[in-house]
């Protein structure tokens, strides 16, 4: 009963972005799906002296726990097609399989960015319909051309959109699991000890890399920023070589700057990663970090501008006004603080509140260490996640749907709470997880994302 007010609170708070429903669930492919989670993470936990090991069962663990709990619709891949087919990012694979030319995206982005037929595009730089039409090519390689011509809700699409269809469908579920790898290795730089297992065991059970399937902010945005927050870590552990690790972690920037500016604030951190691994010679190995980093971004800002005519700065203002117009932002105090508490809001219920709870405790605690000056560099580190997560729901200028566009940032929200609860028995973890996992389940019966 108390769930089911939670649900119908949320719901009635303004600007709430999911909608209330009961979506019955096949009880063996729910079984099914819950057995292979539980003894994939038993084999993760029993492996856990050997991380790599420990990863790929964690890995499997996200991508059984994503086709799983589609499959539980009762519908089959459908659950997933009609995503990939009707959603609102549909319109980006609908143009990468009318063909439009890569070419033609990187000189002409703004021409395609002004059509009325495509809003999404406005709000977005051109990595992100390049990487449609990447998987629009690789599917007329892979997938055969009659693919779905019998599926009712498909058969009347194009032959080459059922082809991409049917890829977003079977892989992409697995490159978003990949994101685990990156994640556990820098959550591993973090806290040696068992807080890295928890914290990826977490994310992968979590609601909204299980349910937000097929959007690039589920697919490739998690993985892409721990590689560069990765990257930053090398470079606080590097005697000499934290300019190299730069050069690497502007190149992921760029790359993703390149898809959705939206990861922009994840780059924020990469100097917060550096000095929290390298308290005593941060300075020295930040500015070189820093340095490189910039001076690599800089270089690739030139080679785009003068082989393509790419302006970033451009196309970050006219999708910043775009976003704007279209989630009605004003900077009036009363709508700033209204969208503030629906963007923290729905994030912590998707993340799970008692998760949540728990990250505000690491959160105080470290700021409460800060003032006894007895902080070390992950606190520094929690405390810069905490900031920039307050800047984000007050000045992000976006309402709603933070469960999707602050995916990136869950991990390390998920570390914090992991490191506030201390040392993790396996009776303790595996609660954790439990807990985890029923919440996933209660939003996809209840509030599920399409």
């Amino acid at each position: 009963m108390t769930l089911v007010t939670g649900f119908r609170t949320v719901h009635r708070l303004r600007g709430w972005f999911w909608k209330l429903h009961d979506k019955s669930l096949d009880p063996a492919w729910l079984v099914a799906t819950t057995a292979a989670v539980v003894l994939l993470a038993m084999l993760a936990h029993r492996l856990r002296a050997r991380p790599l090991a420990a990863l790929s069962c964690v890995f499997a663990l996200a991508a059984v726990s994503q086709f799983g709990l589609a499959r539980a619709e009762g519908r089959g891949l459908d659950a997933l097609r009609e995503r990939a087919a009707f959603g609102g990012h549909g319109e980006f694979g609908r143009t990468a399989a009318e063909g439009v030319p890569a070419s033609e995206v990187l000189t002409d982005y703004e021409s395609l960015a002004a059509r009325v037929d495509h809003p999404f595009f406005a709000v977005k730089p051109p990595g992100l319909l390049l990487t449609y039409v990447a998987l629009d090519r690789l599917a007329q390689r892979l997938v055969p051309a009659d693919a779905l011509e019998r599926a009712p809700t498909m058969a009347a699409l194009p032959p080459r959109r059922r082809q991409l269809i049917e890829l977003m469908a079977w892989l992409l579920p697995w490159v978003a699991a990949l994101a685990v790898l990156p994640i556990g290795l820098v959550v591993r730089v973090l806290s040696p000890n068992a807080h890295w297992l928890a914290t990826a065991l977490l994310f992968a059970m979590s609601a909204p890399l299980a349910l937000i399937t097929l959007h690039m902010d589920q697919v490739v945005y998690p993985g892409a920023v721990a590689a560069l927050w990765y990257c930053s870590l090398r470079a606080g552990l590097s005697q000499a070589r934290a300019w190299a690790w730069g050069v690497a972690a502007g190149q992921i920037a760029w790359l993703m700057a390149f898809v959705s500016f939206g990861l922009l604030p994840a780059v924020a951190l990469a100097p917060c990663m550096v000095a929290a691994i390298a308290p005593h010679r941060r300075w020295r190995r930040t500015t070189w970090f820093l340095a490189s980093l910039v001076a690599t971004t800089a270089a690739l800002w030139c080679v785009f501008a003068l082989a393509f005519g790419y302006d970033p700065v451009l196309r970050y203002e006219r999708a910043l006004a775009a976003h704007s117009a279209w989630k009605h932002w004003s900077w009036d105090l009363g709508a700033v603080l209204a969208a503030t508490r629906i963007n923290l809001v729905e994030f912590g219920w998707w993340a799970n509140p008692a998760l949540i709870v728990a990250w505000i405790s690491g959160a105080a605690a470290a700021l409460r260490r800060l003032w006894q000056r007895s902080a070390d560099g992950p606190d520094h580190l929690v405390l810069a996640v905490t900031v920039l997560i307050a800047a984000m729901a007050t000045i992000g200028q976006t309402f709603a749907e933070t469960a999707r566009l602050w995916l990136f940032i869950l991990p390390l929200v998920l570390w914090t709470a992991v490191r506030a609860l201390g040392e993790l028995p396996g009776r303790t973890l595996a609660l954790l997880c439990g807990l985890q996992w029923v919440w996933t389940v209660s939003l996809k019966h209840a509030q599920d994302f399409f």
